[in-house]
């Protein structure tokens, strides 16, 4: 969901990841679904959807499955 979002706006995880104020890596953990996910915000949360223009419900339920 994340990787396809990020690559539809045609933006590399460096970018997103600067755009967010977190590192590459993390990005990379969070379109993995790796278990590094069960710390992450609302708040990175709603930034994620903004810049990805994706729906935040469907993002929380993505991350709290």
């Amino acid at each position: 969901m994340l990787k396809t979002a990020r690559i539809l706006k045609r933006m590399s995880q460096k970018t997103l990841g600067e755009r967010l104020g977190i590192s590459q890596s993390y990005v990379s953990r969070l379109e993995n679904e790796e278990k590094y996910n069960e710390n992450i915000t609302v708040d990175l949360i709603r930034r994620l959807s903004i810049e990805l223009d994706l729906d935040p419900i469907d993002l929380f339920l993505y991350f709290y499955r």
